[in-house]
């Protein structure tokens, strides 16, 4: 049962009804109506057609008026209040049942005291409008959304909002009683609340989607804003301003995709958070976290009617939200980023340890999660043409050189970018633990960009370089080092071997790094090392191996048959080393693995992977642990 049911039947108690027109029988009999007079109703039916909505009547003291006449009793998006005053007031039609069935309208039917109220206002989302701000008095706005032709359907936009700091803006899904509303059960705030009793107003509102039939705002004064229908997506997004505040939901029946939010940040001092309530199915979760290099904070929480918030003194890269509930689960979050000093807390996250892990990646984090899907990416290409190959191989086919350069071009080009990748995603270490400020000033996608551009330029220019020295010569076998002319497949081996020197380099470096940090501090560093060692020698006793002997064999003056022979039998070693990452990533560690299917959960096989796989407990950073160890 999703929160707008729950709150629609609270309502039922009261003299407010939101009413779908679904409900109402047809065959001309008389469906009287709710409410309790003298009271005000409203109508949305966008998605049904006005043929169906002239001949559907509310009859009150006599007088009709059809529903076709009631919705368009608006103005910039504001409905007129139509009075009732009859407590025999009743809807009628001569539709069928199936007719009225097949109806997507609602009625809102308004109290008394609501009918009275000056500052009470009926919108219905059907078209672009616009609400202007206001410095003072308490209002109350009601949007009505009948627009089944978004996705998700219902899907409202909120954007260009201005707010005076005076003033306060809370919004709640469902429609507005006479009662006062819950303790914390508010879905957007402006001033913003947060734990312990944390309160601050935040200028810039970032653009959002709400995906309910209903949904109200009380105000203190009251902000401007714009309102469309139409779905935001805000996965991906970076946010506007240095401080902030925005909101996701999450719809019943709407997909459930692991949702980033990449923060806008100048390296100053700050505080963030989120506010999260919700339905979800008994036992599931909705998790939520910040995120910034090797430190991270995440919450699993239940849904509830009421909010749960959490906040940590620093400002991180990024918000992650996501839960294990499928596509019944319906949540909402509000996100927040406001710079400044707050309490005397410490300002940035602790300078980030080593991920643990078997590579160098940083779960979690953003850029080192995307370099690790790059280079998973590049080995699925590379072991998937090794399966042409191989079958030339058995049947004996030779080609030449002409012919299979252009078929395996592809392969080569994902062959060479790997080696560089894997470079890349060592380098990624160091910056995180020498140069962590470095992760808080730089743009993702322009870290990204400079990482990826390296491996990107060498591929290409072997490729290229592999193209223009095409000839007409038979060869043995149709893999990259015999389908590249001798003096370019020369370069590519030597080349390979430098890139992959460096990268060990790199390797032992950060592991003399640790062996003696690992004299002062805790098991955790111990065990970043040993898996760092493991990772070496991995890496040497396959790839390493591999290219360093096909360069040893063109050094000591091997040629012809033999010389063919023997680099194609280094297969062995490249084919462990492609699948190193799958034995890590996908099958023994479970951190990685959460980290790659997230990464990847736009695929719909690997959001389910990501649901069946996800963990359950996270409340923990790097960061956070350091904070705790710190203090004991």
């Amino acid at each position: 049962m999703n929160i707008l049911l729950l709150i629609s039947l609270f309502s039922a108690a009261f003299a407010q009804q939101l009413v779908p027109l679904n409900q109402f029988k047809g065959g001309s009999e008389q469906n009287r109506l709710p409410g309790t007079a003298p009271y005000g109703i409203y109508v949305s039916a966008y998605s049904d057609a006005s043929s169906a909505l002239l001949n559907i009547f509310v009859v009150s003291d006599g007088a009709q008026k059809s529903l076709s006449e009631l919705k368009n009793r608006k103005v910039n998006g504001e409905l007129t209040v139509y009075t009732i005053t009859d407590k025999d007031a009743y809807l009628t039609t001569t539709l069928t049942n199936n007719d009225m069935q097949r109806l997507k309208g609602v009625i809102f039917i308004s109290s008394s005291n609501q009918l009275n109220d000056k500052n009470f206002h009926v919108f219905d989302i059907s078209s672009v409008f616009s609400v202007s701000p206001q410095s003072q008095g308490q209002r109350t706005y009601l949007f009505l959304n009948t627009h089944y032709g978004t996705n998700p359907y219902r899907s409202s936009i909120i954007s260009q909002w201005k707010q005076d700091q005076n003033t306060v803006a809370t919004i709640y899904p469902g429609v507005p009683t006479d009662a006062a509303e819950g303790y914390n059960r508010q879905i957007f705030s402006n001033p913003v609340q947060s734990d312990n009793k944390f309160s601050a107003f935040i200028a810039n509102v970032e653009k959002f989607s709400l995906s309910v039939g209903a949904f109200y705002m009380k105000t203190q004064g009251s902000p401007g804003f714009r309102v469309e229908p139409g779905y935001w997506n805000i996965n991906g997004m970076t946010t506007s301003a240095l401080s902030t505040t925005g909101f996701y939901m999450k719809a019943n029946g709407q997909p459930d995709n692991l949702v980033k939010v990449h923060v806008k940040r100048d390296g100053k001092n700050g505080k963030c958070g989120v506010n999260m309530l919700g339905s979800l199915p008994t036992g599931k979760k909705v998790t939520t976290g910040i995120y910034d290099g090797a430190s991270k904070y995440e919450e699993s929480s239940p849904g509830n009617p009421f909010y749960s918030p959490w906040s940590v003194p620093y400002i991180g890269e990024n918000f992650q939200f996501s839960s294990d509930g499928g596509d019944t689960a319906e949540y909402y979050v509000q996100y927040f980023v406001s710079q400044g000093s707050q309490d005397n807390n410490p300002t940035l996250p602790p300078s980030p340890t080593l991920p643990p892990g078997p590579i160098p990646t940083v779960p979690g984090h953003v850029e080192t999660t995307y370099l690790q899907c790059a280079l998973c990416l590049s080995h699925i290409f590379c072991l998937l043409f090794e399966l042409p190959n191989a079958g030339l191989l058995f049947t004996g086919i030779q080609l030449k050189r002409n012919e299979c350069f252009p078929a395996i071009s592809i392969y080569i080009f994902f062959i060479c970018a790997q080696a560089v990748i894997i470079l890349m995603m060592t380098l990624d270490i160091f910056i995180i633990v020498f140069l962590p400020a470095f992760y808080q000033t730089i743009a993702t996608w322009k870290y990204l960009t400079g990482m990826l551009t390296i491996p990107v330029l060498y591929s290409s220019s072997i490729v290229a370089w592999g193209f223009a020295t095409m000839n007409d010569e038979v060869v043995m076998f149709c893999n990259p080092p015999l389908g590249l002319y001798p003096t370019v497949s020369r370069f590519w081996t030597f080349s390979n071997v430098i890139i992959n020197s460096i990268t060990l380099v790199l390797f032992i470096s950060l592991i003399l790094v640790f062996y003696y940090k690992g004299k002062k501090q805790k098991s955790d560093t111990r065990k970043i090392m040993k898996r760092l060692k493991v990772s070496i020698l991995f890496f040497i006793s396959t790839w390493y191996v591999g290219l360093l002997a096909a360069d040893l064999f063109n050094a000591i003056g091997l040629s012809g048959d033999l010389l063919m022979f023997m680099m194609s039998n280094l297969v062995f070693f490249v084919l462990v080393s492609y699948s190193q990452f799958f034995y890590i990533v996908i099958w023994r560690s479970p951190e990685y693995r959460n980290a790659f299917f997230a990464a990847w959960s736009w695929i719909p096989c690997c959001r389910s992977l990501k649901q069946r796989h996800s963990m359950t407990t996270k409340v923990s950073a790097t960061a956070h642990s350091h904070q705790m160890s710190s203090a004991s």
